[in-house]
């Protein structure tokens, strides 16, 4: 236990530091717009509705303001993985010293996509100390009390889905590997923890409401703006990307071709240690269960292209698996060695994006900034922006009035010819379909940039203004 104190102690550190003092995209400031007031047709936060995620915020934020609040849940959560995932790999390999069980855990946590989930705003970090949970009841069978395996499997999955209701073809195959004797008590725990979050859900915004929303939200998903194989067919290099360079911090610098050397080297020795010990199928079998239906579920219904995040509990379960190999191997020093390199390069590279996301803000709340540096010539009363999902960056400032959302440059024309007084200036920004400078309508006034690895939805926006003489003559 000592151990695991002085590696959590530290890594509540890490991740309290690594918290950027802005949310991180569009859904992470409907998050916080949540705490205040709960409403999914307002987008506060978009449908489903992550209520577990979103309970934690209010309860957090009892003490502090929302984006507090969202640091203390996001760094407990991670702190509560580090611990389950510590205690799940003491249990499986009761010979080795639990200080290298409790430096394997952190390792898991320290990838990159991991770290960034338990330092920001969104619900992958509490998604995934649930999933800790659920895995340290599912590998304590025989170790622990069947009480414990009940609540820890029952809680961690129907708790889970009430943060991320799309992990669900990762999360319920923790209740279908128990024992035939425990899973029916293990689902009737996880029916009884879902129902403990959706019959709230279902009463603050109303049944048939509850419906109609996530029905319109699925359908958009699917058919306009969600990225699924629906509208974007060829996917498979964003799902390599996603698990190799989001994920485990590949890249064709130095560091991510360093990177990937090492995770193939290591994978390699992995793959010795389960042969020479002759792995039995019923562990291949699980973590196929595991991994198998998430990764047809993403390939064909996620948004692989703008947000690597959804490949999470793969790299996560991949990361365990490897340390776990390591712990087992005949010769613990050399295979340690070699996925302690490893570790130790994925940390770097979830450092160096830690840093980029405290320092570089992303392209909305940059928007945002230029406006109110440059307000002396356009105050918000005299100036129109048009914008997409960054628009919601200025909520909550002198900004809010002066934003209004818009799909396209003509959407923006015709809401500015309905206001009641046209404003001196007219911004619009790149998200907007058909904003071009070369219509010879917009003239550029700036670009914000953020690096790829931490925006692939939109890792640069341009800042134009509308030629208003022209614009009225159309």
């Amino acid at each position: 236990m000592k151990e695991r104190g002085i590696l959590g102690a530290a890594l509540a550190v890490a991740l309290f530091a690594a918290f950027p003092p802005w949310a991180d995209d569009w859904d992470g400031l409907g998050f916080l717009a949540s705490v205040r007031r709960f409403d999914l047709a307002s987008f506060a936060p978009h449908p489903p509705g992550y209520p577990v995620y979103v309970a934690l915020l209010k309860v957090a934020a009892v003490a502090c303001e929302p984006l507090a609040a969202a640091r203390l849940v996001a760094v407990l959560s991670g702190l509560v993985a580090f611990l389950a995932l510590s205690a799940a790999l003491a249990t499986t390999n009761p010979d080795a010293p639990r200080w290298e069980s409790a430096l394997g855990a952190l390792a898991v946590i320290a990838t990159p996509l991991a770290l960034r989930a338990f330092s920001g705003v969104g619900t992958e970090g509490p998604a995934l100390a649930f999933a800790a949970i659920a895995a340290l009841g599912v590998v304590s069978v025989g170790a622990r009390s069947r009480r414990f395996v009940v609540l820890a499997v029952g809680l961690g999955v129907g708790l889970g889905l009430g943060v991320r209701l799309s992990w669900a073809p990762f999360y319920l195959p923790f209740v279908f590997v128990l024992p035939r004797g425990l899973r029916v008590q293990g689902a009737l725990v996880a029916v009884l923890a879902c129902l403990a979050w959706g019959i709230p859900l279902a009463c603050i915004t109303g049944p048939s409401a509850l419906v109609a929303l996530a029905s319109t939200h699925l359908t958009g998903h699917f058919e306009r703006w969600g990225g699924t194989a629906a509208t974007e067919p060829a996917r498979i290099p964003f799902l390599v990307r996603d698990l190799f360079v989001d994920g485990f911090g590949g890249g064709g610098d130095v560091l991510g071709v360093v990177t990937m050397i090492g995770l193939a080297v290591a994978t390699s020795s992995a793959m010795r240690v389960w042969w020479r010990r002759g792995a039995p199928r019923t562990e291949l079998r699980r973590a196929l269960l595991f991994a198998v239906p998430y990764l047809a579920w993403i390939a064909i219904g996620q948004n692989l292209r703008e947000q690597p995040r959804h490949v999470l509990p793969l790299v996560t379960l991949g990361a365990y698996a490897l340390v776990r190999a390591a712990l087992e191997a005949p010769r613990r020093g050399r295979e340690s060695a070699i996925f302690g390199v490893l570790a130790a390069l994925w940390t770097l590279r979830a450092a160096l994006d830690a840093q980029a996301r405290r320092t570089i803000p992303p392209p909305g709340a940059q928007v945002v900034a230029f406006v109110r540096d440059h307000a002396t010539a356009a105050p918000p009363e005299s100036t129109a922006i048009f914008a997409g999902a960054s628009g919601r960056f200025a909520d909550g400032t002198e900004w809010q009035a002066s934003v209004h959302a818009a799909g396209s440059l003509g959407d923006a024309l015709v809401a500015l010819a309905r206001l009641d007084r046209l404003p001196r200036r007219v911004l619009v920004t790149s998200e907007l379909v058909g904003a071009d400078p070369a219509s010879g309508l917009l003239e550029e006034v700036a670009v914000f940039c953020r690096p790829a690895r931490l925006d692939r939805r939109l890792p640069c926006m341009h800042l134009y203004e509308v030629d208003m003489r022209t614009a009225t003559s159309w």
